[in-house]
């Protein structure tokens, strides 16, 4: 008799919805696809720290082999999960194909009603990935959600097992995992939806993370945009939703009346005059204060990212999946190069956040499971300035302690963003996102200490920037 049981739910959803592909077939077995699985490496992400593992059959000679799992998973949790991207070697997305974007917000629908219906629940980060021969490219790609229920027994959890079972079956799955302790051992069970177990095999913990977050070993598996095209191509998919055709066509009309395609980066590049300095910082460090200082100093233009003309659909845009969200932010940044490139003509230009906001905060969301040592190594091409936009001659970084930060947007008597709830419940995500703002390059960082006062911090930026031969 199991003496503790774990119910953890993967829901097969390809978001790229390619029929008659062996990986994601709903035709296979569930033994193929456990199969599958089998190979792979999956996390989870908790509060201390991502736990990594593979599933196999136990080795002849430790079957009585004890293994070390984190705390949660021992303290007779039910946890329930399901999928939210899935990518494959013959599952890439393709330009012409209209479902990609349709998936993504089927996908987030479910992450929704999943919170909705489990309020009692803790929502987890999960992946599960499988690397090439040569263990450098990705041939199998998912990330997903898990919720954990404390006092999982009797009919507390058979109800859990049954509503998300409901949940599965509306969305079109059909099986799911669970995870039995057994003799100080995970085992892992393929179920189907009508509760039969097709196969299992033993969770075994990993003793080391990637050393690249999987997400970041393809150029489609993550949400940082390193081109215009490949935003608006997200975007143009986006017009096949009817959830949300209407705001996606008309933030790029508002687009196409700002950014002109035939002109390339170079000659926006020549025609300013003046330096154009972004301010950049998590919330609450005190950028919009700095940057309307810093203006009212040289005599400068201040402006923010995204634009007037479409920040309005912000709050819209923010509550959509992170890939198409990225790709709003990226079209404000290019909307703004024309007006920088004209203001710099006369004076300086001092923005409110710019690309670096946009791809570090993509970064920290894309390598959830994780903390900052899967972040891509230093170097790597994600922290690479875009190509087609307009270059900051400078990028300041305000950064305050956590605890200053929290009394700073405690004073504020507001409501707090999606963005600033992430920040203030994940220290993994905060650490993320903060090496990921101090990998960038070319720019770099000008990183400011800014838990002192708005003179003090101004005075310290603009000696940095003097310094730098930047005024």
């Amino acid at each position: 008799m199991f003496k503790r049981q774990f119910l953890v739910i993967f829901t097969r959803f390809n978001p790229f919805h390619i029929p008659n592909i062996r990986a994601v077939s709903m035709n296979m077995t569930c033994r193929e696809r456990f199969n599958i699985w089998r190979e792979s490496i999956s996390s989870f992400e908790f509060d201390s720290g991502p736990f990594y593992f593979t599933v196999n059959n136990t080795p002849e000679g430790e079957k009585q082999k004890r293994y070390s799992y984190p705390g949660r998973l021992m303290n007779e949790n039910i946890m329930l999960s399901c999928t939210g991207f899935k990518y494959g070697n013959e599952t890439k997305p393709r330009k012409d194909h209209p479902n990609f974007a349709r998936n993504l917000l089927l996908n987030h629908s479910l992450h929704i009603e999943l919170q909705e219906t489990f309020k009692d629940c803790c929502l987890l980060k999960t992946l599960s990935y499988a690397l090439d021969e040569g263990q450098n490219s990705l041939e199998y790609f998912e990330k997903g959600f898990a919720l954990t229920f404390e006092g999982g027994h009797g009919e507390s959890r058979q109800k859990i097992e049954k509503d998300f079972q409901r949940i599965v079956t509306k969305y079109e799955q059909s099986h799911y995992f669970r995870y039995v302790y057994q003799c100080h051992r995970m085992v892992k069970q393929l179920v189907t939806t009508s509760g039969q177990v097709e196969d299992e095999g033993i969770v075994i913990p990993l003793r080391e993370q990637p050393k690249c977050h999987p997400a970041y070993l393809s150029g489609e598996t993550n949400s940082v945009f390193h081109t215009y095209e490949r935003a608006k191509e997200v975007l143009i998919e986006c017009t096949d939703s009817a959830e949300i055709q209407g705001l996606v066509r008309e933030t790029m009309a508002t687009a196409s009346q700002y950014i002109d395609e035939d002109d390339g980066v170079e000659k926006y590049q020549e025609q300013r005059k003046h330096p154009f300095i972004v301010v950049e910082g998590l919330d609450a460090t005190g950028k919009s204060t700095l940057v309307e200082n810093l203006a009212l100093e040289l005599n400068a233009s201040a402006m923010r990212s995204p634009p007037n003309c479409i920040r309005e659909r912000r709050s819209k845009f923010d509550a959509l999946p992170e890939m198409i969200r990225r790709a709003y932010y990226t079209l404000g940044n290019h909307i703004l190069t024309s007006e920088v490139v004209e203001k710099c003509a006369t004076r300086a230009v001092v923005m409110d956040r710019f690309w670096h906001s946009t791809a570090a905060y993509a970064i920290a969301t894309d390598t959830a499971c994780g903390d900052k040592t899967v972040l891509p190594p230093e170097g790597h091409w994600v922290y690479n300035w875009p190509k087609d936009l307009i270059k900051p001659t400078a990028v300041i970084f305000l950064t305050v302690t956590e605890a200053i930060r929290d009394q700073r947007l405690n004073q504020r008597n507001e409501i707090k963003t999606q963005e600033e709830k992430a920040l203030s419940a994940s220290k993994l995500f905060r650490e993320r996102l903060l090496e990921s703002y101090r990998r960038m390059k070319n720019p770099a960082c000008i990183e400011i200490d800014a838990s002192s006062s708005k003179e003090e911090v101004l005075q310290a930026v603009k000696k940095k920037l003097k310094e730098l031969e930047i005024i």
